[in-house]
C-alpha cells in the first residue's frame, strides 16, 4: 500500500508543473503610500574650537617705588611689539611750548631720525626757564630769582633677534640758577651734567640676564672768583639676572659696582686749602628668591653694600616685598627694604639746586624701611587705600641753614648732637642751606580714596601724615627734607567730551620746617656753643586749574594754572616761591 501513495503523490507533482510553463499574465496590484512626518530633534553636540595648547606667560617680578606727578604731555600710547620687533608708532616727532608771564617758558621736541621695527634712533630737547620778581622784604641788588635749564638726548634701541634688546642713550644739561648771597651782593650757580648709559639684556632657556654700564658727570663752574668748585665723575657697571627655579619661581642675583671721582676744590673752612683729589667705591649685592603664583607674590632678598673710603666698610638691608590679592577687590602688600645711598652732587642738586657749590657728602645708610599698604577696590569705579611705615635712616642729608654774629659765615668741627652728626667740615658763604647727616628715625600714615565714573569725571584724596618732632633733630620720615607733619592732596579731572578735559586740584603741606643753629660765642677751642631751632619755612597751598582740548589727533592745545592763590613759601634753599604762575600753549605731533 504505502508504494502505491508515493506513486501517486509523484504523478500529482507533475502535473503542477506541466501547467505552470503556460501561464505568461500580467497582474497589476494598487496601494496606497501615505506619508508619515516625524518631529525634529535639535542636536544637542555644537562646533567648538580646538586650540592648540600653550603655556600662559607671566609678567617679569617688578616694583615701582618712585612716584611723580605726570605732566601735560603729547606722548601717544604705543601698541604693543610683537615677535622680534620694537613698538610702532604713527607718530615720528613731537614739539610742545607753553609760556606764561613775567617769564616762564617750557619748550620740548623730539624727533625719530631712526624708526624701523628693528632700529630706533630718537634726538630729543628740553628748556625750562623761570624769571620772578623778589619779595619786597629780600633786599638784594637784583629784583628777580632767574632759574634755567636745557638738555638735550640721544636715545638709541635695537632689537636683536627675537630675545635681545641693545639700549644706550647720551644726555647734556646746563643750568643756572640765582643765589642768595652774603658776602656777594649776586651770584648765579651754573652747573652741567652729562649721562651715559648702555644696557644689553636678552634671555634663553630660563635665563634672563642683562648687562649695563653707565658715566656720569656733575660738576659746578668756575665763576668770577678764585675759589674752585667741586666736581664729580661716576663709573658704573651693573650685572644681573634670574633663572626658573619652578613654574612659578625664580632665583636672582645682581650685582653693582659704582666708582665716583670727586675733583680738588676748594676748601670753605679755609679758603687756601684744596679737598678732593680721591675716590670711593660702592659694591652692591642684591640676591633674592621671587615667587609668582595665583593669590600671592613674594621677593624674598638682601642687599649686601660693600663701600671702599667712604665709612663704615659692611652694611646689610632686607629686600622682601610681599603681596596677597584673594580678589580683585582686596589687595595686601608689605615690604621692608634698604641699603647705602651714594650722596652724589648729582643727587643734591636734584633735592635742591640751590646748593653750597664747595660741599661734598659721604654716603647714607637706611637699615631697614617698613611700609605696608591695604587697598580695598576698585568697586563700582571707587577705592580706599590705607598706607604707612616706619624707617631709620643713618648720616641722611638734612638742610640745614645758619646765622652767626661774626662775617655772615660759620665754621666748625663735627660736633654730635642728639643723632645729629655734622659733615666733617662746613663752610657758608652764601645764605642758602647746607645738608648735614642725621640719624633719622619715625613713622608715616596716610589714606587714600578716589572715584572713577565712566570716562566722565575721576575725583581723588589723600592725607598723610609723619612723625616729626621740632624739639627733637632725629624725629621724622627721613623722606620728607622739609620735615612737613600734615600733607594733603586732591584731584578732580572732568571729561564732558572725549577731547576735552578740565583738571582741579589741590596740595597743602603744613608745619614744613628747616633746623637753624647758631654759634652765641666765639669758639673755644673745639667746644663751640650751638643754639638749634626750627625755622618754619611756609606752608604749601598750591590751588591748580588746568584744561586740554585736543583739536585734532595731533594737536592739542592746554592751560594751566598754579599757585593761584599766590601763597609764597620758602623752598629748600632759603629761596622764596614764585606767586602765580603757570603755561598757555599748545603740543603738537607729527
Amino acid at each position: 500500500m504505502e508504494f502505491k501513495y508515493i506513486l501517486a503523490s509523484l504523478a500529482t507533482v507533475a502535473a503542477i508543473g506541466a501547467s505552470a510553463q503556460g501561464l505568461h499574465q500580467e497582474i497589476d496590484v494598487e496601494r496606497e503610500i501615505v506619508p508619515v512626518e516625524r518631529d525634529a530633534t535639535r542636536i544637542n553636540t555644537l562646533p567648538t574650537l580646538v586650540l592648540p595648547p600653550i603655556t600662559p606667560a607671566r609678567l617679569p617680578f617688578s616694583e615701582r617705588v618712585v612716584t611723580a606727578r605726570v605732566p601735560n604731555s603729547a606722548s601717544p600710547l604705543d601698541p604693543t611689539a610683537y615677535g622680534d620687533t620694537l613698538a610702532p608708532s604713527p607718530w615720528r616727532g613731537y614739539a610742545a611750548l607753553g609760556i606764561f608771564p613775567l617769564y616762564n617758558v617750557d619748550f620740548s621736541a623730539g624727533y625719530r631720525i631712526l624708526d624701523t621695527s628693528r632700529s630706533r634712533l630718537s634726538l630729543w630737547t628740553q628748556y625750562d626757564g623761570r624769571v620772578y620778581s623778589k619779595d619786597r622784604g629780600e633786599n638784594y641788588d637784583t629784583r628777580y630769582w632767574r632759574d634755567h635749564t636745557v638738555s638735550a638726548g640721544l636715545d638709541y634701541d635695537q632689537k636683536i633677534g627675537r630675545k635681545s634688546f641693545l639700549d644706550a642713550s647720551l644726555n647734556y644739561t646746563f643750568s643756572s640758577h640765582t643765589l642768595t648771597p652774603v658776602y656777594r651782593h649776586h651770584y648765579q650757580l651754573e652747573a652741567d651734567r652729562v649721562n651715559f648709559n648702555a644696557a644689553y639684556r636678552s634671555r634663553a632657556e630660563g635665563l634672563t640676564y642683562r648687562i649695563a654700564a653707565r658715566y656720569s658727570h656733575f660738576g659746578y663752574c668756575k665763576q668770577d672768583m678764585e675759589w674752585t668748585p667741586a666736581k664729580q665723575n661716576l663709573f658704573g657697571l651693573d650685572l644681573g639676572g634670574k633663572i626658573k627655579a619652578g613654574e612659578t619661581s625664580w632665583v636672582k642675583l645682581d650685582a653693582d659696582i659704582a666708582v665716583l671721582s670727586t675733583s680738588k676744590h676748594t676748601n670753605c673752612m679755609e679758603p687756601t686749602a684744596i679737598d678732593g683729589g680721591e675716590s670711593s667705591g660702592l659694591l652692591t649685592l642684591s640676591p633674592a628668591y621671587l615667587y609668582t603664583g595665583k593669590n600671592f607674590d613674594a621677593r624674598l632678598g638682601a642687599r649686601l653694600n660693600v663701600s671702599f673710603n667712604d665709612g663704615n666698610v659692611f652694611h646689610v638691608a632686607p629686600d622682601v616685598l610681599l603681596g596677597w590679592h584673594p580678589s580683585s577687590y582686596f589687595a595686601l602688600s608689605l615690604s621692608a627694604t634698604g641699603g647705602v645711598v651714594m650722596n652724589t652732587l648729582a643727587s643734591v642738586n636734584d633735592i635742591t639746586p640751590y646748593c653750597d657749590p664747595f660741599s661734598v657728602y659721604g654716603s647714607s645708610h637706611v637699615p631697614y624701611d617698613f611700609n605696608g599698604t591695604i587697598t580695598i577696590g576698585p568697586f563700582r569705579g571707587g577705592y580706599l587705600q590705607f598706607f604707612g611705615g616706619y624707617a631709620r635712616a643713618n648720616n641722611w642729608l638734612m638742610p640745614f641753614s645758619t646765622t652767626t654774629p661774626f662775617n655772615g659765615g660759620l665754621m666748625f668741627s663735627g660736633v654730635d648732637i642728639n643723632g645729629w652728626k655734622p659733615a666733617p667740615s662746613i663752610g657758608l658763604l652764601y645764605d642758602e642751606s647746607l645738608f648735614n647727616g642725621v640719624d633719622m628715625k619715625g613713622w608715616h600714615v596716610g589714606v587714600a580714596v578716589g572715584y572713577d565714573y565712566r570716562d566722565l569725571f575721576s575725583i581723588s584724596l589723600r592725607y598723610e601724615t609723619a612723625a616729626h618732632d621740632n624739639r627733637a633733630v632725629d624725629k621724622g620720615y627721613y623722606l620728607w627734607r622739609d620735615r612737613a607733619r600734615h600733607v594733603f592732596s586732591g584731584e578732580l579731572t572732568v571729561r564732558p567730551v572725549s577731547q576735552f578735559e578740565i583738571t582741579a586740584g589741590m596740595e597743602w603741606r603744613c608745619g614744613r620746617n628747616m633746623i637753624d643753629y647758631k654759634i652765641t660765642d666765639m669758639p673755644v677751642g673745639n667746644s663751640p656753643s650751638l643754639l638749634l631751632w626750627p625755622v618754619d619755612l611756609g606752608n604749601v597751598s598750591n590751588l591748580t586749574l588746568g584744561a586740554s582740548y585736543a583739536f585734532t589727533p595731533s594737536l592739542t592745545f592746554f592751560i594751566r594754572g598754579e599757585n593761584l592763590l599766590n601763597h609764597r613759601h620758602i623752598i629748600l634753599g632759603d629761596r622764596i616761591s614764585q606767586g602765580i604762575t603757570g603755561l598757555l600753549g599748545a603740543s603738537y605731533k607729527f
